[in-house]
């Protein structure tokens, strides 16, 4: 490969990187957005318990989906690691708790499947999570 194509792609590489680094802020527009995309994952995840609960889905497609929510929402957590200024700190820790609740409430629904008592524990948290995932991107 000749030189000029090599620092090419090398400037590309840093110019990408720098685009994604964890070293740049998180800015309010950021937090907004993350809070926002908790409150739907919550959202989502409570309609999943609904089917659950009416036997309207089987155990692997709860299991399916609690997958593909998890992951969402360990991006979302991720996006919320950034640096922030001092003003959004409080925000952030905020929406940074509520996303890591969330994680622990689709944890337990694919074991939930089957278990009235413990889908209506999940729905009441699901429910709660929304609430606080809107407050904090809110800044209430």
């Amino acid at each position: 490969m000749n030189k000029p194509l090599c620092i090419l792609w090398l400037a590309v590489a840093m110019l990408g990187a720098a685009c994604e680094s964890p070293q740049s802020p998180l800015e309010a527009k950021d937090l907004e957005r993350a809070a926002r995309d908790t409150a739907s994952l919550a959202a989502e995840g409570a309609l999943l318990v609904r089917q659950a609960g009416q036997g309207s889905v089987s155990s692997h497609y709860v299991w399916v989906h609690q997958q593909a929510l998890q992951e969402e929402n360990r991006r979302v957590g991720e996006s919320l690691q950034k640096p922030v200024p001092a003003f959004l700190q409080t925000r952030q820790q905020q929406a940074a708790a509520v996303n890591l609740r969330l994680a622990g409430a689709f944890g337990r629904l694919g074991f939930a499947v089957g278990d009235p008592r413990e889908l209506g524990e999940l729905s009441h948290t699901l429910a709660q999570v929304r609430e606080q995932a809107k407050a904090a991107g809110d800044g209430r």
